[in-house]
């Protein structure tokens, strides 16, 4: 899976898979956090494609399962947290206020 996270006005999210894939993705809000995963197995994850939309700041990114995130333009931030697990990787271009 590829998830590209793009700053626009309004929040949003587009998800691109061919029809058999796409009714196996579930996403979700829990906790002001943006939940993104499949139902069950299927052969080839790696063929969905994610943009979110977010407005205001992003305050932790958590990848995993051989997902992709990714920014285009720059992630501003006071204070993130990155998370990557299982062969998740996070290719982000950030502008930290602070790094500790």
């Amino acid at each position: 899976m590829s998830v590209v996270l793009e700053k626009r006005s309004s929040p949003g999210l587009y998800v691109e898979a061919d029809s058999s894939s796409i009714d196996d993705i579930t996403w979700y809000v829990s906790v002001n956090t943006l939940i993104i995963k499949k139902k069950s197995s299927f052969p080839d994850f790696r063929d969905i494609k994610v943009i979110i939309y977010y407005n205001d700041e992003i305050k932790s990114v958590l990848v995993k399962n051989s997902a992709l995130v990714k920014t285009i333009r720059k992630l501003k931030s006071n204070k993130l947290l990155i998370e990557a697990a299982s062969g998740g990787i996070a290719d982000l271009i950030i502008e930290l206020r602070i790094l500790k």
